[in-house]
């Protein structure tokens, strides 16, 4: 081979790279919105249901009397569809919770709500 073929075959080697690359973003881009959007949506198998707009902003509002909460942001907010198989999965931290009550994700705690007690039911510091 001369310089001429080597350095086409190195072009083409370079430009498969980039587009390589490319896909592999945008498939991470796509699958995390999917997983954000699920998150979301009712699960069945976890038992809970997302809230969301006003209305999550309401409870957030609400909770945000009793503790401070992390403004910069924006949590899931989850109600209990299925507290058994919660307390299956941690029966310490769900021990006194119940169906109906929200849950508030943040990156760094979790808080069970009751709204209609307006109380806090539980909370747990998430590790990194």
């Amino acid at each position: 081979m001369n310089k001429s073929e080597n350095s086409k075959i190195k072009s083409i080697k370079r430009w498969a790279l980039v587009l390589l690359i490319i896909v592999a973003a945008e498939a991470l881009v796509i699958t995390s919105m999917l997983y954000f959007n699920e998150a979301k949506k009712v699960d069945e198998d976890g038992g809970v249901q997302g809230e969301q707009g006003e209305q999550g902003e309401s409870i957030v509002d609400q909770v945000s009397r009793h503790v401070l909460l992390n403004t910069q942001e924006e949590p899931t907010v989850l109600t209990i569809k299925d507290l058994s198989s919660l307390k299956a999965e941690n029966p310490q931290f769900y021990k006194n919770a119940k169906n109906g009550q929200k849950i508030l994700i943040y990156s760094n705690q979790i808080i069970i709500y009751d709204l209609e007690q307006d109380k806090i039911v539980n909370m747990s510091s998430v590790a990194d």
